[in-house]
Formats: structure tokens, sequence, C-alpha cells
């Protein structure tokens, strides 16, 4: 048994949040005494936790085993031994590029370039392959790759409409550089629609409502993001960047197509087995694949069936804990 601490910043409703409750939790339950520590808060309340959660704004005496970085603002606290003067190991849990989120002309793409000099001395996990080749491109490390994993507790088939109309989903916004900046989401829906196929749009994120849907969703409660899955037929999601997307993931697990556009961070999506995928930017073939999936039923099935079997194969947090253990303690 070890005492295991991951920083972050705050508890706030995301994907990025929900791994590391994930892994905390995973984490408990096989025996560890485990506590999130958050720099600014709220804790996480909107998912089920089994583990301390301690928001702190000075030096933290406890002495924990490992001590694990997230977000890249707690790289230097983590790093630096000011703040926890009385931990040995020291990690960092790697989830994204985070000057990826900004402009080149930014001050935070400037400002987060300067803490990657912080992996000469934090021993990196990454959750994709992509970013393990970015680490190793950064600082020379190889570091172990953890997978995301799906709680089928959470996220499963749960439909809340008894007809047989076509809905499609857009998950997500265009707020960072990193997400849907050209609106290609919503472009194809708009473009299906003039070429008479008859559907109804919903949408969510935690942004408020950028464009018209027939169902929108700010901020919905887990359960409601299950039932929004649940009860469309089709996922119509694009990033240029993710570090290993969730939500395709989730989704597929609750029985719901996958339409995707994406340029890195699609180490789960298999083009034809459990999703259709193309590069970001190719608006054509973005669209044509939606066609496929709105007018082609065996095909959405297909995928479905495929989705299913993804997750259920390789995305199951019991076997992906055991992996993150070895990788926090070896």
């Amino acid at each position: 048994m070890s005492d295991i601490a991951y920083v972050g910043l705050a508890g706030t409703a995301c994907g990025g949040t929900r791994i590391l409750a994930e892994h905390l939790n995973g984490l408990t339950d096989r025996g560890h005494n485990c506590t999130l520590v958050l720099l600014q808060g709220p804790p996480i309340n909107w998912m089920p936790t089994k583990f301390t959660q301690l928001v702190v704004q000075e030096q933290v005496q406890d002495r924990f085993d490992v001590i694990v970085a997230t977000e890249i603002n707690t790289w230097p606290v983590v790093a630096e031994h000011s703040f926890f003067p009385n931990v040995q190991r020291r990690k960092v849990f790697i989830q994204m590029v985070e000057h990826l989120f900004f402009s080149h002309d930014s001050e935070a793409w400037g400002k987060f370039q300067g803490y990657y000099h912080h992996l000469e001395t934090l021993e990196p996990i990454v959750i994709s392959q992509w970013l393990r080749e970015w680490v190793t491109r950064q600082c020379g490390q190889v570091p172990p790759v953890i997978r995301n994993g799906v709680n089928t507790k959470m996220f499963y088939p749960d439909s809340t409409v008894e007809d047989d109309r076509l809905r499609i989903l857009i998950e997500g916004h265009g707020k960072n550089m990193a997400k849907d900046i050209e609106g290609m989401g919503h472009y194809a829906a708009t473009w299906l629609r003039e070429e008479g196929v008859d559907f109804e749009l919903w949408g969510f994120s935690q942004y408020p409502q950028p464009y018209e849907f027939d169902r929108y969703w700010r901020l919905p409660n887990q359960s409601t993001i299950r039932q929004i899955y649940s009860s469309c037929d089709i996922l119509l999601k694009a990033s240029r960047f993710e570090g290993r997307s969730c939500v395709d993931v989730e989704a597929m697990a609750c029985g719901c197509a996958v339409n995707r556009a994406i340029i890195m961070g699609k180490d789960d999506l298999k083009h034809n087995h459990n999703c259709l995928v193309t590069r970001y930017g190719n608006q054509d073939a973005f669209q044509e694949n939606l066609m496929r999936l709105a007018t082609d039923e065996k095909l959405r099935g297909r995928l479905i069936t495929g989705g299913h079997h993804y997750v259920n194969a390789h995305l199951r947090w019991a076997d992906i804990i055991p992996v993150l253990e070895e990788a926090l303690l070896s």
C-alpha cells in the first residue's frame, strides 16, 4: 500500500478530470491511500469518488510516496520542492500538449512551452502514442502509455426516445485552437439538411448554445450525458487535437455510431471498424461519411457493434489500473 497524490487545479466537470478520478478510484480499490490535491478548487462533486480531496493554497507537509502533476500549471508546483517538500517520487501525467489550445502569438503559448523543461526532473506518463513521441522529442524519455478507459457502469445504452427519427449529436465547442475552430460539425449538419435528409440535431458542451439546435444542453449531468449519447444515432465530432478523445468511446459504449474528424489523438478510432474517421479540415470527406451513416442503417449497426466490442475488449478500467499502478510505483 502506498500514499499517492495527484495535483490538479480544480475538480470541474470535463473529460480530463474524469480520467484523474477514475485513476484515483481504481488505485483506492487496489488498497492505496489516494488524494487529489487541488490548488484552486472546487472538489469533484459530479461523479462518484472514493479518495480524499484537499483544496490547498500553501505548503503540504503530508509524506506521499508518489506525487503526480497533471494540468500544466501544476508542473512547477510538483517539480519545485517548496510546495511538497517531503516527496521523493515526482511524476507528471500528460493528457495533452497544452500550448496547442492557444494561438502562436498568445502569451499562454509561450508560457506553457516554458514549463516543458520540468520534464527533465519529472517522470512522465502519457495517454497516447503521439504524446509519447512528443515527450521523447522534448526530453529523450520514452514514457509508458496508459490508455483511457470507459466506465461502463456510467456509460451504457439508455435511450429516452421511442420514435425512429434520425438524431445527430454534436458535442464540444470551438473555443480554443485544439477544438473545432472551423465549425466542421455545424457545416456538415447544415449541408446534410440542405441535401434533404430529415433529422433532429442535438448538442451539448460546457458553453452556451453556439448556433441552432433542436435540443441543446449546457453542462448536463452525467446521467443526462449517457441518455443523450444513447438517444442519438450519430455522434458528429470534429477537433484538431485531443490527447486521446474520451467522448468518442463514451458514445460507442452507449450505442451511438461515430463520425470523426481529427488530426492527433485518434488511438481508439478504427476507421470502418468502430467509427468513420477523416483528417480534420477535410470537409468533403467528413460530409461524405456523415451521408453514409445517415442513409445506411446497416453501416451504423456494424459500427455500433464494433464500438461495443472495442470498448469491452480494450477499455476496461479493471485491466488498465494495474498497468497504471506499475507505472507509478515500479
